[in-house]
């Protein structure tokens, strides 16, 4: 069962208008939607997220060592559009250089933030003690263009 509820703040400008009234901005659902299957999803819900690695001397060598397994599992997600874009957080030497990845930064699509969260979950990088799954940070984003 989807519900989906009129938009709350009113629109100022003339294309805020056409924006918010071209369709409905909060949909809730009963299912999860993180499928690795190469079928489209239908939402137009959009998050960000934000996902440190551990900072023990290991990390990057676990990181390394699951980054193919890591991408292979992706793929399908990439394929689909749930994930529309993602890469490496990395840290710069001062000079602009980028010396190490950090992280991941990502754009997922999805229903929820339950279903980002699982996906999350279920990646190599969160069963390998890469991501530290304390630092995570979801935010919902509203695409203007793309």
């Amino acid at each position: 069962m989807i519900v989906s509820s009129k938009l709350v703040r009113p629109a100022t400008s003339v294309f805020q208008r056409a924006v918010f009234a071209a369709k409905p901005k909060f949909v809730a659902t009963s299912r999860l939607n993180f499928s690795t299957s190469a079928s489209p999803l239908t939402s137009d819900r959009f998050f960000h997220v934000k996902i440190k690695d551990y900072t023990d001397l290991n990390c990057f060598e676990r990181r390394m060592k699951v980054r193919d397994s890591h991408l292979k599992k992706l793929k399908p997600l990439l394929d689909n559009k749930t994930i529309v874009f993602g890469g490496a957080l990395v840290s710069n030497n001062g000079n602009g250089e980028a010396t190490t990845m950090i992280g991941s930064v990502l754009v997922v699509r999805a229903d929820t933030e339950a279903n980002v969260r699982g996906i999350l979950e279920s990646d190599q990088y969160a069963k390998n003690n890469v991501w530290d799954m304390s630092t995570l940070e979801i935010s919902e984003i509203k695409p203007i263009v793309n």
